[in-house]
């Protein structure tokens, strides 16, 4: 006996529906490695990304904000990093200084790393795209304030 129509049809919906969920199971957050060794291009939107976060972030110097790596407020590159957390500091009071920051949690356990969009210890005009892992805190991209997106960061 022949298969009808619609029975091929919910066949075919079973087997797309099988793999997308595989797919979906196997994604796993981007590596520390193949985090820096992006390109500077590939960097600076992803640094862009965070500033335009930073933007949309009321001032709060009480309180930084949590967020899931997979918020749909996020913008759309920095969900595809697929972090577990991400904070947001917008003129947060830490000790004596004022901090605005996007800092994102990656990998699991003894792979996690951080990277944050933050202003440079060294600098304050200076904003490094930084990445802490177990080498250290390696500074990936640094712009100036008059070359990232204009925002009053102190």
């Amino acid at each position: 006996m022949k298969p009808s129509r619609r029975q091929n049809i919910l066949i075919v919906a079973i087997f797309v529906s099988v793999f997308v969920v595989v797919l979906v199971m196997n994604e796993k957050p981007v590596g520390y490695s193949d985090f820096i060794s992006r390109d500077q291009s590939e960097l600076a939107i992803v640094a862009d990304a965070c500033e335009k976060l930073l933007r949309a972030t009321p001032r709060d110097a009480t309180e930084t904000r949590l967020m899931s790596g997979n918020d749909k407020s996020l913008p759309a590159i920095l969900r595809e990093l697929r972090a577990t957390q991400i904070e947001v500091a917008s003129g947060f009071r830490e000790g004596t200084n004022t901090v605005s920051r996007v800092r994102m949690t990656m990998g699991k356990a003894k792979d996690q790393f951080t990277v944050a969009w933050e202003n440079s210890p060294q600098d304050d005009s200076l904003w490094d795209l930084a990445v802490t892992g177990t080498e250290g805190r390696i500074a990936v991209l640094s712009l100036r304030n008059n070359s990232a997106p204009a925002r009053d960061r102190r």
